[in-house]
């Protein structure tokens, strides 16, 4: 009786560790195909796997690579021409963020895209949690789980993205900033933007164009 009791309590302890490992990596992988956390070189490896070209693949810094490959892994769009690009950036060789980039060709196919990405997210996650507009940039938040979701778009442009941070990454990333900061570890912007090769950023480093 004792061998029965001690059987059934572990096969429930295998069962409750398996379905937390199942939901762990079902919340750890990006809506983008990749699994958060994840090394350079895994990714590197399931990029060439799915048959696409990897176009950059360079040290933005001392612990943050940025890999953007042609096309993407999850489609989130059937308009034919659009011009797509997944980014992949990684902070000590873990998967930090995870973007689509889309370039349409016109602007009726960039309202297009954007209509339908939209419907697309809202009816996954609901309605943004939080709303910008600003010139022709407008931006679309959502918090989910451990995962923050942007969309953004530059109309004049054409250009449209959708970005996946890693918050357990990202927080790492932003805690060693500011220890550094304490320290008193900073370097001035220029000098960051020297050791980062950023010459043509605006607004200092780790501001982004879109």
């Amino acid at each position: 009786m004792k061998n029965i009791t001690k059987l059934i309590y572990l096969f429930f302890v295998v069962m409750t560790v398996t379905a937390s490992t199942a939901a762990a990596d079902s919340l750890n992988t990006s809506r983008l195909g990749f699994k958060f956390g994840m090394s350079n070189g895994d990714a590197k490896k399931q990029i060439k796997n799915n048959g696409h070209k990897i176009v950059k693949n360079e040290m933005d810094s001392k612990e943050v690579r940025t890999i953007i490959f042609e096309g993407a892994v999850v489609e989130f769009t059937d308009v034919k021409g659009a011009d797509q690009k997944t980014r992949l950036e990684f902070y000590k060789n873990k998967l930090m963020s995870a973007a689509v980039m889309i370039k349409s060709s016109d602007d009726l196919e960039f309202v297009d895209i954007q209509n339908e990405m939209l419907k697309q997210i809202v009816s996954k996650y609901g309605e943004p949690t939080a709303t910008d507009k600003m010139f022709s940039y407008d931006t679309w938040e959502w918090d989910i789980d451990h995962l923050d979701l942007m969309f953004s778009t530059n109309r004049d442009k054409g250009k449209l993205k959708l970005e996946y941070t890693y918050n357990p990454v990202a927080t790492t990333k932003v805690e060693a900033e500011l220890d550094l900061k304490r320290r008193g570890e900073v370097r001035s912007p220029a000098d960051q933007m020297f050791k980062d090769g950023n010459y043509s950023q605006q607004g200092g480093p780790g501001a982004r164009t879109f």
